[in-house]
């Protein structure tokens, strides 16, 4: 290697040290932001309170409480409660760390008052949540130390209600929650929880409601209520709590507990049915006329058009509840108007609450045609630049096979998009197949008389078997003209080893109760009536999956669950809620015992809500 080589290679050796001990320079000369540390998720705390809380004597216009970092306010309005309750609500200022609180009016005499900030303290930059924080003092010379625990559930679903107002009264009258303000009050948490702190010593109705308009009074038909049938009398006593550390070391603890026990009321919206007409629609190309009604209709809805003589214009159909009524129009002169206009004559509520005989003008305009019109004309460019593409008809027939299975015992289901005029059951083939042969098999077709626009097809399909379905071209017809294109459809019939079954005992029935199956949809899937004399059922036949047992009292036996009515005290029906999840396997037989006295009660927590909440 010659000298200049040599020499080359030392200078790009030298700048290469230079360049790397200069970024080694202008890295350590860079500040870098801390990386901050793990996210905090403590809730601020409190430091000092003017006057100090739990003060007794208060004579103060104002109270504050400061915390150890600044703090936001959350829907305090609505978080805040004030117990009992203060007439004119007090002045609310956020200053940096500290909350004032300033009062508009003379505080009570010989009172302990609460203020339940619930969850609407939170530190101001990640919004950790103080919760139930209570700031109380006494106008008094004592602090009233009785406390109630309770739950509120919904009567119906054993859900867990929030934010209910439960309220107590120290007037005991009957009349109480719905004429005067409550001694004290509190509200349900996320699971339905409530508990009243510093109260004094008394008997107390007890009453919870859903306070829509604000006024702490039960004054609205549609306002969810509950209450307890007898009244309490709150107390406490002190628990004595001993533990063994070691052999030479015991551990005292002392607890103050209620002596009641946890209080449960079942929430309910009274019977007060008020019956008007909800809404109206024209759907399906202006074919479908449609009204909603509130509550089912005691007599049937009369309907005459305006400015049109057409008679025989509808075929009619309700729905089981009679409280949605379908008019399809099959009158071709009816259907090519945009707007038609219809004298309505049903029984309405009145502001006195009576049902009288309303007269009612109504205009439906079918639904946007120049949108249906567009989509037709894409569909007549589409079928042209595609000569393959073939027209399909507007009636389309479905059945009740599901993966190409028909469940066993059952029938074969046939539906219409549209009512139905006539039916060639001639045109209808079914067929039992065995490898390539098809035997052709007789079969009973009969209209459904609940379902609307459904054929039953009746015949002893057994399990395991394969069958074929053909309905040719034009075996239906409807009452616009349309026949149906050709349905062919392959199935078998679901082994009876696919199925589970339940028997099931309940334990503890007093009176006729009705017993439903609850499928992992919240539908019900099988329902029996049971008694004291018949506890016994054999549920076959279920398809795997997880079900539910609920059962509810049918006090009047009219087959159905029954509200509650405050005035004439009477509780909702009792509803009964199984508290395991029953899983059904395919083979398997359940024989379970359910004795709704001694299972423990079973309550839903919206657990969407919970986790909103973060916990």
């Amino acid at each position: 290697m010659g000298k200049n080589s040599k020499t080359l290679i030392n200078n790009r050796y030298t700048l290469f040290v230079f360049i790397l001990l200069l970024i080694l320079f202008f890295n350590c000369a860079r500040v870098i932001a801390p990386s901050g540390g793990p996210k905090d998720k403590t809730p601020p705390e409190v430091v000092e309170t003017q006057p100090a809380n739990y003060s007794t004597l208060f004579q103060k216009k104002k109270f504050s409480v400061t915390f150890d970092e600044y703090i936001q306010l959350k829907s305090v309005n609505q978080q805040l409660v004030i117990s009992p309750p203060i007439i004119d609500e007090p002045e609310i200022k956020l200053s940096g760390k500290t909350i004032l609180i300033k009062f508009t009016e003379d505080l009570p005499d010989s009172t302990t008052i609460n203020f339940n900030f619930r969850d609407a303290i939170a530190d101001y930059n990640e919004g950790n949540i103080l919760e139930n924080y209570q700031y109380v003092f006494s106008t008094d010379s004592i602090i009233d130390t009785l406390f109630v625990k309770g739950l509120v559930i919904n009567a119906f679903d054993h859900k867990a209600v929030s934010d209910m107002m439960v309220m107590l009264y120290a007037n005991i009258a009957d009349s109480s929650p719905k004429t005067i303000r409550p001694s004290y009050i509190c509200k349900s948490n996320i699971g339905g929880e409530f508990e009243f702190r510093n109260i004094h010593e008394g008997k107390y109705k007890v009453f919870a409601l859903s306070d829509a308009n604000y006024n702490m009074l039960f004054d609205l038909p549609t306002e969810n209520i509950a209450f307890l049938d007898t009244l309490i009398k709150p107390a406490v006593e002190l628990l004595i709590i001993t533990d063994t550390i070691t052999e030479d070391s015991i551990v005292t603890i002392s607890q103050t507990v209620s002596k009641l026990d946890t209080l449960r009321l079942y929430v309910f919206e009274e019977s007060n049915p008020i019956q008007y007409l909800e809404d109206s629609k024209r759907e399906e190309e202006g074919k479908k006329c449609v009204f909603y009604f509130s509550e089912s209709l005691s007599k049937p809805l009369q309907i005459d058009l305006i400015d049109t003589a057409v008679s025989n214009w509808f075929i009619l159909e309700e729905n089981p509840g009679m409280d949605t009524i379908t008019y399809w129009i099959k009158d071709s002169v009816l259907l090519a108007k945009d707007t038609l206009t219809f004298q309505l004559s049903y029984l309405k509520t009145d502001s006195l609450g009576e049902l009288i005989q309303t007269k009612d003008t109504i205009k439906l305009i079918s639904e946007k045609k120049e949108k249906i019109k567009q989509q037709k004309r894409n569909l007549l460019r589409r079928n042209k630049e595609d000569s393959d593409t073939i027209k399909r008809s507007d009636l389309k027939l479905k059945t009740n096979i599901i993966k190409y299975t028909l469940g066993l015992k059952s029938d074969l289901l046939i539906t219409a998009n549209y009512p139905v005029l006539s039916v060639d059951k001639n045109k209808i083939y079914l067929y039992e197949l065995e490898d390539t042969i098809e035997k052709p098999l007789k079969f009973k077709l009969v209209e459904d008389t609940i379902k609307p626009r459904t054929y039953r097809i009746k015949y002893p399909f057994e399990e395991s078997l394969f069958y074929k379905l053909l309905i040719d071209t034009a075996a239906f017809e409807d009452i616009y003209g349309n026949e149906n294109d050709t349905l062919f459809v392959k199935y078998i019939v679901q082994k009876e080893s696919y199925y589970g079954s339940i028997e099931l005992t309940i334990l503890g029935v007093e009176k006729t109760s009705i017993f439903q199956l609850i499928n992992e949809k919240d539908k019900v899937a099988r329902e029996y009536s049971v008694d004291e004399n018949n506890n016994i059922i054999d549920i076959e036949l279920l398809s795997p999956g997880k079900y539910r047992f609920k059962l509810f009292s049918d006090d009047n036996k009219n087959g159905k669950w029954d509200t509650g009515d405050y005035s004439e005290k009477k509780q909702p029906e009792k509803v009964f809620f199984y508290n395991k999840t029953v899983t059904i396997k395919s083979g398997w037989d359940n024989e379970i015992k359910w004795n709704i006295n001694t299972v423990p009660e079973q309550v839903f927590v919206d657990a969407k809500k919970t986790k909103k909440r973060g916990r």
